[in-house]
């Protein structure tokens, strides 16, 4: 062998060797089902402090649980989030969440990474979660060229697998999604398909699991998931939207007659008008209970209901009333609403050029 074969013959033995030591990602494989099975929990329950299920008013009731978390306002997240189930993360938004927009003054740090990531885990259902704050080492480099808004992935993961860490967001939100799982709102076309066809993650879960969550879950009222559409055609009962052009995902357009996810006993009224003029979203209670959305219709005519906040309720029995909502159906799918803050029903006579008009 001469010189230069000899040569050429140790540089293909040198870099097979050096082949040999690299240290590579083990090859996954997995083959979706047709429905999810969930056997491993988001995050260690002993970091939890409560569950949130389905349908907290924000300003629609909102299609996604939230774990609030013990301690989140630490010097490093350190809360690991998992894998439910074998599936692909086919997508990573990264945004950025400020502690100053959201009154959080005992933060650490004033502006953090917040990631959405979004797995696929049947032919038609997707898992998310919502406000992880670091990604896992295999996460980051499958995406060596993450940046800031969504970045569209096919990255393999196991259940259990370690794909993040929570801490500095209060909360980690858990949705899931199937396409072929509509939910029969009375206008689909308004929502998102996260929205349209949300469902409850915790049906595909583990029951010992399922139990766990729920000793944590403050809501007693079946389901213990929660509820998020209270759509009924032709009666108050639901969601609308400000009548008017705008974007539908525009929360100041919104307003729902919903019943509160934790104390399922009240009716709640939630108002995004106010966000407008950059104010928190109204909720309020009806003082005496006295109406049932899901029988108010046309013929029931102009409604004066007296309100408070909730907050004011569960201080004390009767709390005295803010003011005063008119509400009052004009068609199946059409309603005109106006509040009069501080004043009774006997003073309020008619609608003022004030009122605004909602439809579905």
């Amino acid at each position: 062998m001469n010189t230069f074969k000899l040569y050429v013959y140790k540089l293909i033995v040198f870099s097979m060797l050096l082949s040999a030591c690299v240290e590579e990602e083990p090859e996954i494989i997995i083959r979706l089902p047709t429905s999810p099975t969930y056997k491993n929990l988001p995050v260690p329950l002993l970091q939890v402090d409560e569950y949130i299920p389905l349908g907290r008013a924000d300003v629609l009731p909102v299609e996604f649980v939230s774990f609030l978390l013990k301690d989140p306002y630490r010097s490093t997240p350190d809360i690991p989030v998992y894998a439910p189930t074998d599936g692909f993360i086919v997508s990573v938004n990264k945004g950025s969440w400020t502690a100053e927009d959201n009154d959080l003054t005992e933060m650490p740090v004033t502006t953090f990474d917040d990631f959405t990531i979004e797995i696929s885990v049947a032919t038609t259902a997707r898992f998310w979660y919502g406000h992880i704050a670091i990604l896992s080492d295999s996460i980051n480099r499958a995406i060596p060229g993450l940046r800031t808004g969504s970045n569209r992935t096919n990255i393999p993961v196991k259940s259990g697998q370690l794909i993040g860490y929570a801490g500095f967001h209060p909360r980690l939100d858990v949705g899931m999604y199937d396409r072929v799982r509509d939910n029969g709102f009375i206008s689909p076309a308004r929502y998102t398909d996260q929205y349209r066809y949300a469902q409850s993650w915790t049906d595909y879960l583990d029951p010992a699991l399922r139990q766990r969550i729920w000793s944590l879950n403050k809501r007693t009222a079946e389901p213990r998931s929660g509820v998020f559409n209270y759509d009924a055609d032709n009666f108050l009962s639901g969601n609308w939207f400000l009548a008017g052009s705008g974007s539908n995902q525009d929360k100041s357009r919104h307003l729902a007659f919903v019943w509160h996810h934790r104390y399922t006993d009240r009716l709640t009224i939630s108002d995004g008008y106010s966000l407008r003029d950059g104010n928190h979203h109204n909720l309020w209670w009806i003082v005496g209970n006295s109406i049932d959305p899901d029988t108010v219709s046309i013929q029931s005519g102009m409604l004066k209901i007296e309100v408070a906040a909730p907050e004011d309720f569960l201080k004390m029995q009767d709390p005295d009333p803010a003011g005063t909502l008119v509400i009052k159906m004009v068609e199946n799918r059409k309603l005109k609403i106006e509040w009069f803050e501080g004043q009774k029903p006997e003073d309020i006579e008619e609608f003022t050029s004030a009122h605004r008009e909602y439809i579905r």
